[in-house]
């Protein structure tokens, strides 16, 4: 945490919403994150419909917020936006070219990445913060409280190839072995987000949860 100068202590939670176990209030946090997940974010079960409901309630009331694949995917659906299925999986280490932002202060990320659904449109207010070649949202912010990223800070080398021998029934003629997810910035841009996420005590939501249903920006339905 010393690389980004977070001195103060951070207090993880975690709730295995797959389990139906959810938090009793949105104010359990200063700021959540919506991990990846094998199960699809735009899913109509019981525990999916409830974690979009949930998650556009976080977002209302002003707590910072991260998606990362399967939750970047979900606040993007919980905000009105779409998705797509591509025909073929994304999978391997990704370019990201980031465009100027004040959260990731990058001009471009090497990631590893896995996903088959992606974001066709983005919610109302949202911006683009980061493309691949063929992947435009690989990134996107909802100012002031919403940071979201489709690939992965969280895969460590064995972890990834595991992961993609573990689906190589689904994926095609990609081979584990030709999967390599080493020297990527996974680390640095993780950095980045903690940051996002620890600014939440500095910048109390009171103010954004006060305003009017009026003055918030309609979303698509």
């Amino acid at each position: 945490m010393g690389r980004i100068g977070i001195t103060e202590p951070v207090v993880i939670s975690s709730f295995p919403v797959v389990d139906g176990v959810f938090p009793s209030s949105i104010a359990d946090c200063d700021a959540w994150v919506l991990t990846c997940s094998r199960f699809d974010a735009s899913g109509a079960t019981e525990w999916v419909t409830q974690l979009r409901e949930f998650t556009s309630r976080i977002v209302d009331s002003g707590r910072r917020v991260c998606g990362i694949c399967f939750g970047h995917q979900l606040i993007a659906l919980a905000l009105g936006g779409t998705l797509r299925r591509r025909t073929r999986w994304v999978v391997g280490v990704q370019r990201l070219v980031v465009s100027p932002n004040k959260w990731i202060p990058l001009a471009e990320m090497r990631l590893p990445g896995l996903h088959q659904d992606e974001i066709a449109t983005l919610p109302v207010n949202a911006l683009t913060i980061a493309s691949t070649a063929d992947v435009k949202a690989a990134a996107y912010s909802v100012p002031p409280n919403v940071l979201c990223l489709q690939y992965h800070v969280e895969f460590t080398p064995a972890y990834f190839r595991a992961l993609v021998t573990s689906r190589s029934h689904l994926l095609g003629d990609v081979s584990p072995h030709d999967v390599v997810c080493e020297d990527t910035d996974d680390a640095m841009v993780a950095d980045h987000l903690v940051a996002f996420l620890i600014d939440a005590k500095r910048q109390p939501c009171s103010d954004i949860s006060q305003k009017s249903e009026e003055t918030r920006p309609k979303r698509r339905k």
